[in-house]
């Protein structure tokens, strides 16, 4: 069968010179036929030639000469013949003018002509060709891709080898394994082609393991069975025409003493009769002991042209071949090669987007086993000529291909080569990390980087630069790594970057912010000795997000520290038994560096503030007139009256009420006695116990009393009753348990500030009618209203113990 654009893919020779005076036109006409049909592109375009110069129009020598040239890659020459076919005789064969025509402009990278010649062609109803109707639509669609990809250039530096490898004939199929490229060329001796090895790019040789026998082609190397099994493809001349050929895919295994043994032919499933089977390349199988083969062949299928086949070689056979739908088109797919590490499937083809002639395209297969759609390479990898034969190293970082492109060696660049050559780019791989404080976006020096290989799980580079904010790391392909940037008083910020599946070379920035730490450290203390106050809880709130953080304090530490967010605002709550609740608010706002703030919060030793005391109506008297704003009573007396007359109240209250409505009076005066009037009394005998305790420890103490009154006495008269309340309080410290406190409050260590209110505190609603006594006097409404209240305890340094909310009244 044929084998076209396969390669052994082209090997055409311009024929020597024709004497025009031997021949006549007739016969040049019928042996240029006889050269196009059998694919003899060069000599047929040498007969069209000499008729052209006996006929410069003659329509049908223009067309199948510019196509003989087109086959050569003298596109030039090509586009100039089929330019002068006129469009008055582009029918029958030469139908297909403007077709021809606008792929060798797409070749010659003049697409916007080319799309004006495929529109033409589309057109054209003089011939009745749809499958090149169908292809033209296409061409259209790929010549607007390769308007706009051409800026759109790979960062590689294409290296073409040297004449130690690369020769005047085709030369292709290279596959670098270690330091050994292998890759198919012939020799001047026979033409025929063989796998040729050249070790750390010296003069490449024949290997050993070729089939010597004439008229068999030697090509495409391929290694599996972890490098214990050589693939190759055997190809002979099929027929008349130039470069037909059938071929067949052969292995040989590694022999114990590190040859190669015998090669064999794969299954016939692979090898099918009649067609050609080649290009192997090769995949790791999941099981040991089997290869995945890629391969290409012309057989039956859905799809037309040459099309790449999966199966899995074992030793009891190989799997029945499954056509790779997604990569294969209707025209030519070759030279399959498989990347494992990327699990990337590359490939030739003319059937998808592309610049040009054959471009090199890549599917990536995922776990589920489907594929991606191919993605060209791009430019310059890929060119208007046949780019195929794509092969890529990781170890080595290195990508090899064949192409026809201009550079390739010619022997008469004046008329046009189809030799391939091998070119090969290194892919460089580069991190450039660049550290930044997150909060105002500054170059951050001083910080550590450290480039983690997550792949083999191995640090490669720890660099602190103290200079710059700059790094620069060298990266290997198809790895993972983490990037960690650390600085003392910053919080660690990490990246990761992946190579995998990168085929050029590549800079990978990666910005990375770090955000300075901005603590808060809470220090707990007794508001009264200023004592370290341990075991206190604390609570956090951020007052925008307001979210709470909650910490209990070590048992034996009045120390907590909190991380912080800038350019926030934040409530502070301390809490501890037997102590107020203290309060602080502070913000974050301003700061941009590393910064620990320190809030002291003080707890007043005493849960009940602010304390109420109760007295009686218009208690304590006065001694000598109403004017008085002092008594010789103590609170304690004054309670002890007040308790007793309870029955009274609740009698008084209740007067004149009947069932449900008089029960719930006497309740709620009986509530009031007993749970705040009472309570009241306890509160002060367990606050005057605690204050001993701290002033015999030597603090200095001051006490904020304040009174009120009922509104039933004018103003003035209510102002000196309430003085007369304090007073007795001020007594009932000087007389506790036996006046222990007396020597305190001689020495001023213990001070009460006085600030009575009179009836200017009272609600409004209070009746202040005599005449209503029951609501005047004997309400709870009331006798609310007639109390003193202690407010705050506080060193008297003039220091407040932030025992309330600033800014809060007291309740």
């Amino acid at each position: 069968m044929r084998l076209t654009k396969i390669y052994l893919y082209t090997f055409l020779f311009l024929l020597p010179g024709l004497s025009v005076q031997s021949q006549t036109s007739k016969q040049y006409e019928k042996k240029a036929q006889e050269a196009y049909a059998k694919k003899d592109y060069s000599g047929a375009l040498a007969y069209y030639k000499f008729l052209l110069e006996v006929e410069p129009d003659r329509a049908d020598a223009l067309f199948y000469a510019g196509v003989s040239a087109a086959r050569m890659n003298a596109f030039p020459y090509a586009e100039g013949m089929l330019a002068r076919v006129p469009d008055s005789l582009k029918t029958g064969d030469l139908y297909l003018c403007d077709f021809y025509l606008a792929d060798v402009k797409k070749r010659l990278k003049k697409y916007d002509e080319a799309i004006i010649y495929f529109q033409k062609f589309i057109e054209n109803k003089n011939g009745l060709r749809p499958e090149y109707v169908q292809r033209a639509q296409k061409e259209l669609d790929y010549c607007e891709w390769a308007l706009e990809n051409l800026d759109n250039v790979v960062q590689v530096d294409i290296i073409q080898y040297d004449t130690l490898i690369n020769t005047y004939r085709t030369d292709f199929a290279p596959l670098k394994v270690g330091d050994a490229l292998f890759y198919t060329s012939s020799t001047d001796e026979d033409g025929e082609t063989r796998i040729f090895c050249s070790v750390n790019g010296g003069q490449g040789a024949p290997i050993p393991e070729n089939v010597k026998e004439p008229g068999k082609h030697n090509s495409h190397t391929a290694f599996g069975q972890n490098g214990r099994r050589m693939y190759f493809t055997i190809c002979e001349s099929e027929g008349d025409a130039i470069n037909e050929f059938k071929c067949r895919i052969f292995y040989r295994n590694k022999t114990a003493d590190g040859g190669w043994g015998t090669p064999y032919p794969l299954s016939g499933n692979v090898n099918m009769a009649k067609y050609t089977t080649t290009q192997p390349a090769v995949a790791p199988g999941e099981t040991e002991g089997e290869d995945v083969l890629y391969f290409v062949s012309d057989r039956p299928c859905d799809k037309a042209g040459m099309n790449i086949w999966r199966t899995i070689v074992r030793d009891t056979g190989c799997t029945t071949p499954v056509l790779l739908n997604v990569v294969n088109t209707d025209a030519d797919d070759l030279t399959p090669f498989f990347h494992a590490p990327s699990a990337s499937l590359f490939f030739s083809s003319n059937g998808h987007q592309g610049f040009g002639g054959l471009d090199i395209f890549r599917s990536v297969r995922t776990e589920e086993g489907t594929w991606s759609e191919p993605e060209n390479l791009g430019l310059p990898i890929n060119s208007t000529y046949d780019d195929l034969y794509y092969s890529f190293n990781s170890d080595i970082s290195q990508a090899h291909f064949a192409s026809n492109r201009p550079e390739a060696l010619c022997n008469d660049p004046q008329k046009g080569c189809t030799c391939d050559d091998i070119f090969y780019y290194d892919i460089m791989l580069r991190l450039d990390v660049l550290t930044f404080n997150v909060i105002d976006s500054s170059e951050l020096m001083d910080v550590q980087v450290e480039l983690v290989n997550v792949t083999d799980n191995q640090s490669e580079y720890v660099v602190l630069n103290r200079d710059s904010n700059a790094f620069h790391f060298p990266l290997l392909p198809e790895k993972a790594y983490r990037i960690i940037a650390t600085k003392e008083g910053y919080e660690t910020a990490t990246a990761e970057v992946n190579t995998k599946g990168v085929l050029q070379s590549t800079i990978y920035k990666k910005p990375l912010y770090l955000r300075p730490r901005i603590d808060v450290v809470v220090l707990t203390y007794d508001a009264i000795s200023r004592e370290p106050l341990p075991g206190t809880a604390i609570q956090l709130t951020n007052e925008w997000t307001k979210r709470d953080s909650s910490i209990l304090n070590d048992p034996d530490s009045n120390e907590v520290m909190y991380p912080l967010d800038f350019g926030q605002d934040y409530t502070l709550i301390a809490a501890k038994q037997n102590y107020s609740t203290a309060f602080d608010t502070f913000s974050t706002k301003g700061y941009t560096t590393p910064t620990v703030l320190t809030r002291k919060l003080y707890l007043t030793p005493f849960t009940g503030l602010p304390l109420t005391l109760y007295f009686d109506n218009d208690k304590p008297r006065w001694a000598v007139t109403s004017k008085d704003t002092t008594t010789r009573l103590t609170y304690e007396q004054t309670y002890q009256s007040y308790i007793r007359r309870k029955n009274t109240f609740i009698y008084s209250f209740s007067a004149g009420l009947f069932g449900e409505e008089r029960q719930q009076a006497r309740d709620s005066v009986r509530y009031f006695f007993e749970r705040e009037v009472e309570q009241g009394y306890k509160d002060l005998m367990r606050f005057s116990d605690i204050l001993a305790d701290y002033l015999r420890a030597g603090n200095r103490i001051e006490i904020v009393v304040e009174g009120y009154a009922s509104p039933l006495a004018p103003s003035d008269y209510n102002k000196n009753l309430t003085a007369r309340r304090i007073s007795s309080v001020i007594n009932q410290f000087k007389t506790f348990n036996g006046g222990i406190l007396a020597p305190f409050i001689e020495n001023k260590s213990l001070t009460i500030v006085e600030a009575p209110k009179g009836e200017d505190k009272a609600p409004k609603d209070v009746d202040d009618d005599p005449k209503r006594r029951r609501n005047s006097v004997f309400s709870p409404v009331a006798s609310r209203q007639r109390r003193v209240r202690i407010l705050d305890i506080r060193r008297q340094e003039n220091i407040f113990s932030y025992s309330r909310n600033p800014g809060k009244q007291a309740k």
